[in-house]
Formats: C-alpha cells, sequence, structure tokens
C-alpha cells in the first residue's frame, strides 16, 4: 500500500512513517500542505492521511485541492481539533474518517484497514501458482514469497487491484514514480525485469494502451 501523509509534529510524523514502512508499506510524508500539493500525485496513493492545522496550507484546503484529482481515494484527518464544526468541514471537504490524537499507531491502522479493505488476510489469488498479500505488497509463488524491489512491489499492488481492467502506462508511471521525469521506455524497463522473475507472465502488454492482470490463466 501506498500512503500520502502530512503531518508537521516531526516525532508523530516519524511514529507514523516507521510504523507503516516496517510493515512493506511505502509512505511518502510531508511537513507542509504547500510542499505536498507541489510535489505528490493524488492518483499516486492508496489513502491519504492529512494533520488539519499545517504550515503553507492546511489540511483542509488540500484535500480539496487533491479531491480535484480524485474522489475514490480513501482519507483520514490526524487531528486534535474535534468539534462538531471541524468534523463537518472535514466530511464537506471529502475526508472518509477522523483519528483524533493521540492515538494509538494500531488505531490508525485498523481504521485505514477498513477504509482500503486491507486486512492481513487480504491475499488476492492471481492464478494456481500466483497469489498478491495487498497489506504488505508480497507476491507469492506456491506459497513462497518471490523477491521484488519496491517498484515492483508497486506495479503489481496496482495491476492487482485491478484485475481484468487494463491499466494505462500513464497511470502506472504516477503510481510508481510520480512523473517524476520518468518516460515508457523506463517502464517497459522495469516490466521486463518483473516478468523475467515470474514463472507463469500473467502480466499482458496491451499494445497502445497499457498492462493487466488476467485472473486465473
Amino acid at each position: 500500500m501506498k500512503i500520502l501523509l502530512l503531518e508537521d509534529d516531526e516525532i508523530i510524523n516519524d511514529s507514523v512513517c516507521n510504523y507503516f514502512q516496517m510493515q512493506g508499506h511505502v509512505i511518502d510524508s510531508f511537513i507542509n500542505g504547500e510542499e505536498l500539493l507541489d510535489n505528490a500525485c493524488a492518483n499516486a496513493y492508496d489513502i491519504f492521511l492529512l494533520d488539519i492545522n499545517t504550515p503553507g496550507i492546511d489540511g483542509f484546503t488540500v484535500l480539496r485541492e487533491l479531491r480535484k484529482e480524485t474522489k475514490s481515494t480513501p482519507a483520514v484527518f490526524i487531528t486534535a481539533l474535534s468539534d462538531m464544526r471541524n468534523i463537518e468541514q472535514g466530511y464537506k471537504f471529502g475526508c472518509d474518517d477522523y483519528v483524533k490524537k493521540p492515538f494509538h499507531l494500531r488505531e490508525l491502522e485498523l481504521r485505514i484497514n477498513s477504509l482500503t479493505k486491507c486486512d492481513t488476510q487480504g491475499y488476492i489469488k492471481i492464478n494456481e501458482e500466483y497469489s498478491f498479500q495487498k497489506k504488505s505488497m508480497r507476491l507469492l509463488y506456491m506459497d513462497k514469497e518471490v523477491e521484488l524491489s519496491k517498484n515492483e512491489s508497486l506495479i503489481l499492488n496496482l495491476l492487482a487491484n485491478n484485475i481484468n481492467t487494463t491499466v494505462d502506462s500513464d497511470t502506472i508511471i504516477e503510481y510508481v514514480w510520480d512523473h517524476k521525469n520518468i518516460c515508457q521506455n523506463t517502464l517497459r524497463t522495469q516490466m521486463k525485469k518483473l516478468r523475467n522473475k515470474l514463472h507463469t507472465d500473467f502480466i499482458k502488454n496491451i499494445r497502445g494502451r497499457g498492462y493487466k492482470i488476467e485472473k486465473g490463466i
């Protein structure tokens, strides 16, 4: 899972990052709302975790801007502001849940799991040989883990969550590299390396469009 975090308290920021990175998730963190909007692509994340009172641009405005790009990505406000006015405003801007400070990291994890439907049993069966564990982004071949790079895990996470649907190349680049001067050749090279690791090549190249996983082949 790929997480976007906005939190200006460095202790909380570091704690959240360390907790989820230890579980195999990828997390991009910011302490400034303006910096986040300048550098983060909304469609490249599975969930948004946003503080409200942040430097540059506040969390409410950040979510409003992110919602211009994506309506479906779950968003959680992490905040000490819990009065009804702020709660109503948060839902107005498109949040899905609130976590009140101080909080337990396990509580945050449970809320994220609920919103993303990503629990410890969240396996996607690709075919008789392969399955993909959503929470840790691990590929299993006959119940044995396949060694993957960070980018390979992100590619499979995106494709596995869109089985039988073609994911266009630009969306993959946004999700994996956040449009950091990546060209189509880089994506093709990365795909070739990934597919070379597979005993059964279940990733299909849809010429001129993108890639997809066809379940059960």
